[in-house]
């Protein structure tokens, strides 16, 4: 299962992005909690939107599932999928009960931090594909 550099290039292209989509939702759900006493006076009303945070989750969880698809193609391996899912689980969870309690903008931010993490690991393996990197797996990277 051989695939060109332009493949491999996107797939890495694809986990950035989505590396930086999760990671900005972790972001989100530890800043907007703070700066919710600052929102009626500066103007930050839109942070707490409903739809920027259901935005931000759809696209999260749409590049994470285009990332770790075409991850696996590569590499083979389940494992940043399986790691993925949990996270992608707990931040749905947390937005259906967003207003049960102060620990729900913690978690959701854990949420994100996994879902950037399993994108790290889909990056990795992508990396030390022997298939697609024969020269770099050969030499150990060098």
């Amino acid at each position: 299962m051989g695939f060109s550099p332009v493949d491999v290039t996107s797939a890495h292209t694809l986990d950035k992005w989505s590396m930086r989509a999760s990671t900005l939702c972790a972001v989100h759900c530890v800043v907007v909690p703070l700066l919710l006493t600052l929102l009626p006076f500066g103007g930050l009303v839109w942070l707490k939107s409903s739809a920027l945070e259901a935005g931000i989750i759809g696209t999260s969880v749409l590049l994470a599932v285009a990332a770790h698809t075409r991850g696996f193609r590569i590499h083979g391996r389940c494992t940043p999928a399986v790691i993925c899912a949990p996270g992608v689980a707990l931040i749905v969870f947390c937005r259906f009960f967003e207003d049960r309690g102060s620990w729900i903008g913690s978690s959701a931010a854990l949420a994100g931090l996994i879902i950037a993490g399993s994108h790290w690991l889909n990056h990795r393996f992508c990396n030390s594909c022997v298939v697609c990197h024969p020269q770099e797996s050969a030499t150990g990277g060098q």
